[in-house]
């Protein structure tokens, strides 16, 4: 009597390996989506970073300024001009050109979506008098890569 010996072949069927490429495939395009979706929040957290360091160097820098300002040595006063001499005799200028805030001619802060400067009078009562003006409020509405970041300071003029 003769035996037969069938050799079983090791290996995947046709139809486990479709099941394999499509849970491989779903599992691929969740993972892409998980990982746009972080790099979109990275990019505008980023932004907004980015956005509030540039705006609160500038209110610095306009702090400073103001605090070393004599009210009756302001030449001109509009929204979006400021000029005067400080109490070291030193020219001052601010002014918004474009979306660009510019402190005498170079580039202080970019992005900017209004007029940026308000007067203030003793009663922090928007003023346009030279003579009452006590307080200068610069208001920064800034937009970086559609990120939109706001700041807004008042700042006591000394004199």
């Amino acid at each position: 009597m003769k035996t037969s010996h069938i050799k079983q072949e090791a290996g995947y069927t046709l139809l486990e390996m479709i099941t394999a490429t499509v849970v491989f495939g779903v599992l691929g395009v969740i993972v892409i989506g998980v990982i746009a979706k972080q790099t979109e929040s990275f990019n505008q957290v980023l932004n907004q970073t980015v956005g509030l360091a540039d705006s609160r160097k500038a209110i610095q820098v306009f702090r400073r300024d103001i605090h070393n300002l004599s009210v009756v040595n302001i030449s001109k006063m509009d929204n979006d001009y400021l000029k005067f001499v400080d109490n070291d005799g030193e020219n001052i200028s601010y002014q918004l050109t474009g979306s660009n805030l510019i402190r005498n001619g170079a580039v202080l802060l970019n992005g900017i979506t209004a007029d940026p400067f308000r007067y203030l009078d003793i009663d922090q009562e928007i003023t346009g008098v030279k003579g009452s003006v006590k307080f200068i409020g610069i208001v920064l509405n800034v937009n970086r890569n559609n990120e939109s970041i706001a700041m807004e300071e008042i700042v006591y003029a000394r004199n």
